[in-house]
């Protein structure tokens, strides 16, 4: 499905569309408000002196005129959360996304309207796999972390990270505005599993991770990396997903190294991969941003992202790495939102849900495709779909 845009006041909302006498109508919309609407069409006469005959059904089968709607641009996104004055200390008012202290992504994706709703992360816990941690991001995760975080290495719970990957992986997610910055989920708690031997993940290694993780109290694992395969690897990551617990893997980066494609090409995993803005800032395909595989299973920002490396300042991050570390904040929102009604999604739920609750940039039917997976995820629709389904 697709965002639109209702342009005009009074838009007849139908639930049929069976003859041009057909007055079943079940409710009126306004101008600015929002309908999420499939790809198919239905060709037909248009009752009530319309001036198309084109009408599409929305996600709850109704269906919808296109006169009076259009697609649901960035910019319409950018001016609705600047115009936010409850979030003033993120956009400092201003549409230059460079002084933000919130990602791009954060606005295309309208997470900001979970946390208008009070919905920050608080009570998800989550665990990233990666290189280690910077102590000046920690901030209000301190205590946790000290209890829980863990380094496979040399089995201790001392995480530093001498790359940065780690922390910028991290601060996408936690970050709570200490360092200037702002995570997607900043409320959420923190652990760290250090897993590098140097700037190499071994698989080995990064299965002792996983055999940590899954006894952990964490609802999400975000494995920002990618390494060979190996039997222990493999058996960690099958127990790992008999838990339930959701596994969100990188789907990693051009040029792809033959056989460095694990964890994500392991069946079970949400493999993610990274969509960017263009010049025009329409969403679009991002072909340095990972590798095309048939084991895709969704798009997330991953172009030009504010990090919180310390070594040279703020600057970018990118690539499949920073999309599978902000679909694990965009997942923290989900499952914050939803601890309320009760319901308990896990992987599964999600990877059968994913085909009706993305959408592809490319122009194409097919429900999936080597570059895109099922296309770009919905956070909202998700959280709508999880909910009936728990």
């Amino acid at each position: 499905m697709k965002e639109y845009i209702v342009t005009k006041d009074i838009l007849n909302i139908r639930s049929s569309a069976t003859a041009e006498t057909d007055d079943n109508f079940i409710g009126q919309l306004s101008a600015g408000e929002t309908l999420y609407l499939t790809d198919d069409e239905i060709i037909g006469v248009m009752p009530q002196g319309g001036q198309t005959n084109i009408w599409k059904t929305d996600n709850l089968n109704r269906v919808v005129s296109l006169d009076g709607v259009r697609l649901k641009t960035y910019a319409d996104k950018k001016a609705e959360f600047i115009a936010d004055t409850n979030f003033s200390y993120l956009h400092s008012n201003t549409d230059d996304e460079t002084q933000w202290k919130i990602n791009w992504g954060f606005v295309d994706l309208e997470l900001w309207k979970f946390w208008e709703q009070g919905f920050t992360g608080k009570g998800i816990s989550v665990a990233v796999i990666d290189t280690g941690i910077k102590p000046q991001l920690i901030g209000n995760s301190q205590s946790y972390l000290d209890k829980i975080s863990y380094n496979v290495a040399d089995k201790t719970n001392v995480v530093p990270d001498t790359t940065d990957h780690g922390t910028n992986s991290a601060g996408l997610i936690i970050a709570n505005g200490s360092t200037g910055f702002y995570g997607i989920a900043p409320d959420a708690q923190l652990v760290m599993i250090k897993a590098n031997n140097g700037q190499i993940f071994l698989p080995d290694n990064v299965a002792l991770a996983l055999e940590y993780a899954k006894d952990l109290p964490v609802d999400i694992v975000s494995l920002s990396l990618v390494t060979t395969t190996s039997p222990k690897l493999e058996q960690a990551i099958d127990d790992f997903l008999k838990t339930g617990k959701i596994l969100l893997t990188a789907n990693g980066d051009p040029p792809s190294v033959d056989g460095m494609d694990m964890p994500a090409s392991y069946s079970g995993t949400i493999a993610i991969g990274a969509y960017q803005l263009d010049d025009s800032f329409n969403r679009a395909y991002y072909p340095d941003g990972s590798i095309s595989s048939n084991y895709l299973k969704a798009l997330f920002p991953g172009h030009k992202l504010l990090d919180v490396g310390f070594s040279d300042g703020v600057k970018s991050f990118d690539m499949s790495s920073a999309a599978t570390a902000f679909a694990c904040g965009t997942l923290a929102l989900i499952l914050c939102s939803l601890s309320s009604n009760n319901a308990q999604p896990n992987n599964q739920n999600i990877l059968q849900l994913l085909p009706n609750v993305c959408e592809l940039i490319s122009s194409d039917n097919n429900t999936s495709n080597a570059n895109e997976g099922f296309g770009i995820l919905n956070p909202f629709m998700l959280k709508s779909a999880l909910s009936q389904n728990p």
